[in-house]
């Protein structure tokens, strides 16, 4: 609260679990010399013994130079990748391509890649055809799902914006480069007049997903559904709000339909109509 008038980003780094040791860095203009002895002294207050650094960042693309450490993912049938990583995809494969930037999740975390190791398995058992991604955010486990499964997706967001990007299907062509020609003839439009430069996904390809904008706090806009993917959503509501919520999508799930949550989000004392089946995978009994 102290640096939130000056929109000074704050961030906390685990760097110790076993020992709790953690790392705090506030990022502030270089020539506000102030900065620094009004950090000292906050942190300093709350631990005396606290150890402080200071380091110039350089002026680049920190968004592209984290994708170019960011190595490709391997889960089940999956890979997911970034673009600089297009010539790792091996045959049988089921390539998933997410750029960090827009939105959350590039199967970069170990527990999005045990979720796509879950929903290969899920699908392989149970085939499902009807499946609903709630927030989902870069949309990487509904464009899994629907590669995987052949089945309309509905993938919705609170996030007009992210919604926009990805039923569009519009990326600068600098994104494809590298992609071999008969690639980008099956998968891409190419550009002309107000949008040379760019490309676009083929409309064929965006068959079986669809997207809208959806408030959780509204009635769902489906009924039926074998698989509800909600990930990292519900962690930000209480106790009664989760419970509500827990309860519309049972209620939009057939009979022994799948849900999907994250690995920090546990339905344990808050409803008893699904039972844990696996890793954050939760089955409807009622």
């Amino acid at each position: 609260a102290v640096f939130e008038d000056d929109g000074f980003p704050l961030s906390i780094f685990e760097v110790d679990e076993a020992n709790a040791i953690h790392e705090t860095s506030l990022y502030a203009p270089t020539d506000d010399t102030s900065v620094e002895r009004r950090f000292r002294s906050v942190l300093g207050d709350v631990a005396p013994t606290l150890q402080f650094g200071s380091e110039v960042l350089p002026e680049i693309d920190w968004v592209a130079h984290t994708l170019s450490g960011l190595k490709p993912v391997a889960a089940g049938p999956f890979l997911v990748h970034g673009a600089h990583d297009r010539v790792k995809r091996r045959p049988g494969q089921i390539a998933i391509e997410i750029e960090a930037g827009l939105a959350f999740g590039t199967g970069h975390h170990g527990t999005t890649a045990g979720c796509l190791e879950m929903m290969a398995l899920v699908a392989r058992r149970e085939r499902p055809r009807r499946i609903l991604d709630l927030g989902t955010g870069s949309g990487v486990l509904a464009i899994g799902m629907a590669k995987l499964q052949r089945s309309p997706v509905l993938a919705t967001d609170i996030d007009s914006n992210v919604l926009s990007h990805a039923q569009a299907g519009i990326y600068a062509a600098s994104r494809v480069e590298g992609m071999s020609k008969q690639r980008l003839k099956s998968f891409f439009l190419k550009g002309t007049g107000s949008n040379l430069g760019k490309v676009r996904v083929r409309p064929e390809l965006h068959n079986g997903m669809q997207f809208k904008l959806v408030n959780l706090m509204h009635k769902l806009p489906v009924e039926q559904q074998d698989v509800i993917f909600c990930r990292n959503v519900i962690i930000y509501f209480d106790k009664d709000t989760k419970r509500q919520l827990l309860n519309k999508f049972a209620d939009a799930l057939s009979p022994h339909g799948y849900l999907f949550v994250g690995h920090s989000e546990s339905l344990h004392q808050v409803t008893d109509r699904f039972k844990l089946i696996g890793n954050t995978v939760y089955e409807k009994v009622r």
